[in-house]
């Protein structure tokens, strides 16, 4: 009995929410559903009326004290990490939402894995707020564009979870959102290399539209900076297109 109503609790979140984005409900309907398909917050499994209970949300670690240009988290006040003052980085600046560690690296797994939007829209959001905050007297990004994924990753997946952040932010900021990179070469998984491998892993791997890119200010849209090899091929490849900065955005970021 314990293992069928676990079973229930993981398929009631995301299906409920699934049934309340693809039909239109009048308030009645909506109500019947509630009582029907009580909800439960996909990370713990216990009943919550909101999508992440409190009680998880309040658990994920949103990143204050960081390195300024790579948002690595730091616990001193000085305004850059060891590797960026070592190594100046391609990008401008970096902003993360949220440490990734348990329970928000769950959030992270819910997206990619499962598709689950709504684990991940209240994130998008958060980062929104981050970023409005930190360019405060400077002016945002002309356009957004997502960290590209290989064709064959992406049809095996069923979608680029980049492409969801940036489009969530984009409609947010208020900024459009351009596919001007694409992932030309697939590459061997970036989770079991060291840094200086994931790097040359990526080299040549990528292409861009020139057109979209030259001469702006553009932000790179990611779902996690773990050693910010991606993100930095990237922001090579766009700096070597034409674009005048490039910043970063993602909603979370690996501490060491």
């Amino acid at each position: 009995m314990s293992q069928q109503r676990h079973l229930f609790r993981h398929w009631t979140a995301p299906q409920k929410h699934a049934i309340r984005h693809s039909s239109s409900l009048s308030k009645i309907g909506s109500n019947l559903l509630d009582t029907i398909l009580p909800h439960y917050c996909p990370l713990c499994l216990n009943p919550s009326s909101t999508y992440i209970c409190p009680h998880c949300e309040e658990r994920f670690k949103r990143i204050d004290q960081c390195c300024q240009r790579c948002a690595l988290p730091l616990h001193t006040t000085e305004p850059y990490c060891a590797d960026c003052l070592n190594h100046d980085p391609s990008f401008d600046t970096c902003i993360c939402a949220y440490e990734y560690r348990y329970p928000f690296n769950r959030v992270i797994s819910l997206l990619k894995d499962k598709r689950d939007l709504d684990a991940a829209a209240a994130a998008c959001d958060v980062l929104a707020s981050a970023v409005t905050n930190r360019y405060q007297n400077r002016a945002l990004p002309q356009c957004l564009i997502p960290v590209p994924m290989h064709w064959r990753r992406r049809w095996q997946r069923g979608f680029n979870q980049s492409e969801f952040i940036c489009q969530r932010l984009s409609t947010h900021l208020k900024i459009p959102a351009r596919s001007a990179l694409q992932k030309i070469k697939m590459t061997d998984k970036q989770k079991s290399l060291s840094k200086n491998k994931r790097k040359r892993n990526l080299i040549g791997s990528f292409s861009a539209n020139v057109a979209e890119i030259e001469g702006k200010h553009i932000a790179l849209i990611d779902d996690v900076i773990t050693t910010a090899s991606t993100v930095s091929v990237l922001a090579d490849l766009c700096i070597d297109a034409g674009a005048r900065q490039v910043d970063v955005w993602a909603l979370s970021r690996t501490p060491k």
